[in-house]
């Protein structure tokens, strides 16, 4: 029987553990903390450098730990090959994968081009780092418990940096700003992680797209192929003009129809009709039944979501902004002219905060917080009005006590959740208790 190395036993370590025992493969956990598993599972537990490995067939490598780790080397170093868990899971799938990254609208085009390809008629589901591990979608497939036709994949820079031969069939790159520098050491090698995703990929077209934007670092990466296009604001296959979303010179929906709101929100639509193209070809752009999909999409919660409004105030959660550009689409969204009190911080990904102030003039004032606090407060101290607390609670507290009739309170808060909470959802639902909380308490007060 072949042996397998798991290193982390979280969400995708567990998933990867699961589709490993279906392949017929002996387990060994590997964790630097002391995960319960399965009896049938080995394990090494509280695992340093010092601890020696032997040689499995294969070790598959969760997202959460660096392919550049010491236990990710002590791994190499044993002459067992490594591979990321997205690369293990989609080993010989029965359908056709569409992969999806970029630094920010990732899970809403995930979302969105899931549900335009089912409008067309596939079997179509969603995967991967937009919340369940691809290998528990491979292991139902290949039991025969789910048929599909295509499966959508949120792919994030973590997962990719491991990918040696992971090859969807088509795939984009939504969009590059500054994001997780503290994992990858520079925005150079962020930005590379990215384009491993079309490394194997047939890079034409009809099988890859990308934001205009950034053609110029695709040609860096791959100068011999010109993929698909998508811009809000420049000339590409797909753009916007007019009020319109259009293909080529053709008009495919008139945007006003659409509940999405931001040139963000624009672009990420742009995106996923280009992957529809992909997959289905051009004529279904123009279908009744696509144009209903864009009417009637909403997003998940925790984006853009203003979920009160009372006294002339809005209270926005937007805790899926965990990178200072995604602040900067959700400041030209809902903010206007220095009314937005701006919750920032979280855990620190070593990034740069200082384009935050591109839209200073939509922020009245910024509260900071969390552990990324002090250098968000370098970065912006002289760009705007600010205030610092140590605890979340306290910060969106002091925002709700500032805020008066016109202002919006705006959780964006540029960093991930992971000094004081799970996942960006757990904040954003903190974000919403706090302030009905306060609400209530105005009202009885």
């Amino acid at each position: 029987m072949k042996e397998i190395l798991i290193l982390g036993f979280g969400i995708s370590g567990q998933a990867a553990a699961r589709l490993a025992v279906f392949n017929g493969y002996s387990i060994t956990i590997l964790d630097e903390r002391q995960p319960v598993v399965p009896s049938e599972y080995s394990l090494i537990s509280n695992w340093t450098p010092e601890v020696p490995l032997k040689k499995y067939d294969l070790a598959v490598i969760s997202p959460g730990i660096s392919i550049n780790s010491p236990m990710a080397e002590a791994v190499r170093e044993s002459g067992t090959p490594v591979c990321g868990e997205l690369e293990f899971a989609a080993t010989g799938l029965p359908c056709k994968i569409v992969a999806i990254t970029g630094t920010n609208g990732k899970t809403t085009t995930t979302e969105l081009t899931t549900a335009l390809i089912q409008s067309t008629g596939f079997r179509c589901e969603s995967a991967g780092n937009i919340g369940t591990a691809l290998s528990d979608v491979a292991l139902e497939l290949k039991r025969g418990e789910r048929q599909l036709d295509v499966l959508v994949v949120e792919t994030s820079s973590f997962q990719l940096e491991s990918m040696e031969h992971y090859i969807p069939h088509f795939a984009a790159l939504l969009n590059l700003a500054s994001d997780h520098i503290n994992r990858h050491g520079s925005m150079r090698g962020y930005a590379d992680a990215k384009f491993r995703l079309f490394r194997e990929l047939a890079r034409s077209e009809k099988n890859s797209v990308i934001n205009r934007n950034i053609l110029s670092d695709w040609l860096e990466h791959y100068p011999a192929e010109i993929p698909a296009t998508f811009s809000a604001e420049t000339n590409a296959d797909f753009y916007f003009s007019e009020g319109f979303l259009c293909f080529r010179g053709q008009k495919i929906f008139d945007w006003s129809e659409c509940p999405l709101e931001g040139n963000h929100n624009v672009e990420n639509v742009l995106a996923a009709l280009a992957l529809l193209r992909t997959v289905a070809g051009d004529d279904v752009l123009f279908s009744e039944q696509v144009h209903q999909t864009l009417r009637s999409f909403a997003p998940d919660k925790h984006r853009l979501e203003c979920f009160a409004e009372k006294n002339g105030i809005k209270y926005v959660d937007d805790s899926k902004a965990t990178n200072p550009h995604s602040v900067n689409a959700a400041l030209r969204t809902v903010g206007g002219d220095h009314n937005v009190i701006l919750i920032l911080g979280g855990s620190d990904k070593a990034m740069d905060f200082t384009c935050i102030a591109n839209d200073s003039d939509k922020i009245k004032h910024a509260i900071i917080n969390g552990h990324a606090g002090a250098r968000i407060e370098e970065d912006l101290k002289t760009a705007l009005p600010y205030t610092r607390f140590e605890t979340f609670d306290e910060a969106v507290t002091a925002a709700c006590e500032r805020a008066v009739p016109g202002d919006v309170v705006l959780l964006s808060p540029a960093c991930a959740s992971f000094d004081f909470f799970n996942g960006y959802k757990a904040r954003g639902n903190r974000f919403q208790e706090l302030v009905n909380s306060y609400l209530n308490r105005a009202d009885n007060a």
